[in-house]
């Protein structure tokens, strides 16, 4: 059936899903390292609690009382001397961390991120610990034990505390991931006089061992492109990994080459590398899944904030604007003095949908399907995830989710003054496919298959060797 053309019009605009604003204009391109004056820094706290009052996703009926107690102690707490940016950033990402919403915080803004020094280490947590996932300053696969004076259980505090998150693995796989940057670095005491961060360690031979690792310029490694793909042929299996859920030409291309090659070789099973992902669009969710030749299931819904604030920012969000738009299409209108409705979940699907029109991918018959996951998959890729869970798809492999099962997400980028750091905003509340499955602070994995430091230090991947024994 054609929609109306204000139906249209509100696809074209409505949402994207997860996905972030344009990045903003930078105020001081430093690693957090300038200082704020206390008016600024005061200011900066003002602000944030008001955006947050006023148009977060969580507060259409009001603050939080902790959350307002939290933020009139921080001003109250900001000294007459200026204070470091990453300082700052910390406190206010302290405060935040109480409204349990992984999207909700404070973060160094791109073009800044690209001026920290770091340690040449990449970390990773999962239910295995903290350990050495690459890079060259400690051995592939060492179990860390302590990073500065912090043990791994006052790391485990510093990781709650520092990451605005809804459940442990999104705070833990987002910590290890800046561990190795200077403001993080900093915030947590880590660097000595000296310039040098101490580590303590267990090497694979079960030694304890320590190790003074250098800050270095450019010292992280180079981005991941968004998609890959592997093949293996004696197992019938195919690998798909998407590092974001992006919708651009590399990943398009990707999709395709992948589906064909899929449909060439004869491959039986088909999985869909998530871990680590942080989302972006969920329209790429559908592409993926339409290119696996599968169309027919339920989508999430969006329960949308309404106030003065956002409505300045999202004119085409206004109950006056979409009220007509609902009636059209059967639904009842929007009470004008809404602070939130709900977009239906067929609504919200064919809005994705609509979005990949000119994405030319020709599907693949239905394969077996698996999802590799762990705490590191976000926000969209979670959405992904509950299509695929809540629908009966595919089966999910890896590790626990990083969002609860609904959650806050449709964020916006609010420059914060005086500092090179931005608020980032949820301004929507993202519901699962499968309302009678209920909410859950995470969405387990159908097979529990963690990375570990001894399978990293052998250079395997319990996930993918679970669906290659299928």
């Amino acid at each position: 059936m054609r929609r109306p053309a204000r139906a249209r019009a509100l696809l074209r605009v409505l949402l994207p899903i997860a996905a972030l604003a344009a990045p903003p204009t930078l105020h001081a391109a430093t690693c957090g390292n300038g200082t704020v004056p206390t008016a600024e820094a005061q200011a900066a706290v003002d602000f944030v609690a008001h955006t947050v009052r006023s148009a977060h996703a969580g507060s259409a009926r009001g603050l939080d009382p902790a959350l307002r107690g939290a933020f009139a102690a921080l001003r109250q707490r900001i000294g007459a001397s200026p204070l470091p940016a990453w300082r700052l950033a910390a406190d206010l990402n302290d405060v935040l961390a109480l409204a349990h919403d992984g999207h909700l915080a404070v973060r160094l803004q791109d073009a800044a991120t690209q001026t920290c020094a770091r340690v040449p280490v990449d970390f990773a947590w999962t239910s295995a610990g903290l350990f050495v996932r690459g890079g060259a300053g400690l051995p592939v696969g060492a179990r860390v034990l302590a990073v500065g004076r912090h043990d791994l259980d006052s790391l485990d505090g510093l990781a709650a505390r520092m990451v605005p998150h809804e459940n442990a693995y999104w705070a833990h796989s987002e910590f290890a991931r800046q561990l190795s940057r200077e403001d993080y670095l900093r915030t947590i005491g880590a660097i000595g006089a000296d310039g040098r961060v101490a580590v303590q360690y267990v090497g694979s031979d079960g030694q304890p061992a320590r190790a003074a690792l250098t800050l270095k310029d450019g010292a992280a490694s180079a981005p991941e492109p968004i998609a890959s793909s592997r093949f293996y042929a004696d197992d019938s299996t195919g690998v798909l990994r998407i590092a974001r859920l992006e919708l651009e030409p590399a990943l398009v291309e990707a999709l395709r080459d992948f589906v064909a090659a899929v449909d060439r070789q004869g491959i039986r099973k088909v999985a869909i590398d998530l871990r680590g992902n942080p989302g972006g669009d969920s329209s790429v969710a559908v592409a993926v899944l339409k290119g696996l030749g599968i169309t027919q299931y339920q989508g999430f819904s969006v329960d949308v904030r309404v106030s003065p604030e956002l409505l300045a920012r999202q004119p085409a969000f206004d109950p006056k604007a979409v009220s007509p738009v609902f009636e059209s299409l059967g639904l009842p209108p929007i009470p004008a003095a809404a602070r939130h409705y709900l977009i239906p979940a067929p609504l919200v699907l064919g809005q994705l949908a609509q979005r990949l029109a000119e994405v030319d991918v020709k599907p693949t018959s239905p394969r077996q399907l698996f999802l590799l996951v762990d705490g590191g998959t976000f926000s969209s890729a979670t959405l992904f995830s509950l299509l695929v869970r809540d629908n009966a798809l595919g089966t999910l492999v890896g590790e626990p989710i990083g969002n609860a099962t609904d959650f806050n997400g449709s964020e916006l980028r609010l420059d914060i003054a005086a500092t090179p750091y931005y608020l980032n905003l949820s301004t929507a509340r993202l519901i699962r496919p499968d309302p009678v499955a209920g909410p859950a602070p995470t969405l387990a994995p159908d097979v529990l298959a963690p990375l570990s430091p001894a399978t990293v230090a052998a250079g395997s991947d319990p996930a993918v060797d679970y669906v290659r024994r299928r």
